[in-house]
């Protein structure tokens, strides 16, 4: 009988407390975020993993070694343009393909000055 009772008050206690609890809280707004500052947002542009192997296209190539001589081989090194913007919002429209890119500075990829001396 105590034991009921004793539940009974603490529950006229409790009970209406957090029935109120939440009508105190205020609505926020969430705030507007754009797409650097969206922690959803993290593949953007973004190639997906692959195996670092090289293919050959006949298995004699294997033994020859000349993978830069296969068609799957592509080189990235040469004379890539380049732009840097001070800000975030400077930032040109990569996605356009009439881009003006004739005013951007070329850049040596792979950059090795120890190897340019």
């Amino acid at each position: 009988m105590r034991k009921s009772f004793a539940l009974a008050i603490l529950s006229a206690l409790v009970l209406p407390m957090c029935a109120f609890a939440q009508k105190n809280s205020k609505p926020s707004s969430a705030p507007v975020l754009t797409e650097w500052s969206d922690p959803d947002v993290f593949e953007q542009h973004k190639l997906y993993p692959r195996v670092n192997v090289t293919g050959f296209q006949y298995e004699n190539d294997i033994e020859k070694g000349a993978y830069r001589m296969q068609p799957y081989y592509v080189s990235l090194a040469g004379k890539w343009q380049f732009d840097l913007q001070k800000s975030v919002s400077a930032r040109p429209d990569m996605e356009n393909k009439k881009l003006d890119v004739s005013k951007w500075a070329k850049v040596t990829v792979p950059d090795c000055r120890w190897k340019d001396g």
